[in-house]
């Protein structure tokens, strides 16, 4: 690795572990799988009252979309209420969203 200058910090390096954090995702023999405290996060997220917040939980639950089959259809409720005209109203439908 010196020879072509390339050198690594000993106290971020990670050696012999079965998964290793990668961009809030866990990469290891298996595969690519959602870090489960983000997953844990984003069960716990309390209802959401206004358009900031929505912004604020997709904006985390993009980390694990890739994961979900049909992501935007399932949001789709959801992104309704960013549109410019929408009113804000909070259905059972986004919440099970």
């Amino acid at each position: 690795m010196c020879k072509h200058k390339l050198y690594a910090n000993l106290k971020k390096c990670i050696f012999g572990a079965s998964e290793t954090p990668i961009l809030g995702c866990l990469v290891g023999k298996n595969g690519v799988r959602p870090d489960p405290e983000k997953v844990r996060v984003i069960n716990e997220w309390p209802t959401l009252s206004n358009v900031k917040e929505l912004r604020q939980f997709l904006g985390l639950a993009t980390y694990v979309c890739k994961y979900v089959e049909n992501y935007a259809g399932k949001i789709h409720p959801m992104s309704q209420l960013l549109k410019k005209e929408a009113e804000w109203k909070w259905t059972a439908e986004c919440q099970q969203a």
